[in-house]
């Protein structure tokens, strides 16, 4: 069984870009969020499927989605996400894992739909 876990800046990214494309049109937010989850589902699935970040941290990956940039860890059975932003903005990924490490955990079963 494969597992997505998101760190507590994750879910936050989410349900920021959830809310904003809901000020024009809900039914759009709820469809790109569905999207979102297969794609980190995908992820955590293949999780070397993103470029490598060592730049920013050792592990870290990188996975685009639309316009946004989806950074994540590889672990042993999935993947963690850890930032789901628009490129530009300025992350500290070492201090955004020794703070904010209670990651919700969910498993994915293979060819499962939500």
């Amino acid at each position: 069984m494969t597992t997505l876990k998101f760190a507590p800046l994750a879910e936050a990214d989410i349900d920021d870009i959830h809310k904003f494309i809901s000020y024009d049109d809900p039914d759009i937010a709820d469809r790109f969020v569905r999207e979102l989850m297969g794609v980190l589902g995908m992820l955590a699935e293949n999780p070397a499927a993103g470029k490598q970040r060592p730049d920013l941290d050792k592990s870290l990956r990188f996975f685009p989605y639309r316009k946004y940039c989806i950074f994540y860890y590889p672990i042993e059975d999935g993947a963690e996400i850890s930032r789901a932003q628009r490129p530009g903005y300025r992350i500290d990924f070492r201090l955004n894992r020794l703070f904010y490490s209670k990651s919700r955990q969910f498993h994915i079963t293979p060819g499962a739909t939500a």
